[in-house]
């Protein structure tokens, strides 16, 4: 998290952007982050479903 507070924060002295906008800048960072730890999650179950076979 102060991660991304700190992007957000360099990102808005660089680009002298509003506050408004660098809460926009973090919502994405946030978004982001929270798609990258569902594919990973999606991952890691497909690894450890054990594998289908045919013989029942």
């Amino acid at each position: 998290m102060l991660s991304i507070l700190h992007q957000a924060k360099q990102y808005e002295a660089e680009s002298a952007l509003s506050t408004k906008q660098s809460l926009g800048y973090v919502s994405s960072l946030v978004e982001s982050m929270n798609a990258s730890a569902a594919r990973r999650k999606k991952f890691v179950s497909a690894k450890l479903k054990p594998p289908v076979t045919g013989d029942s």
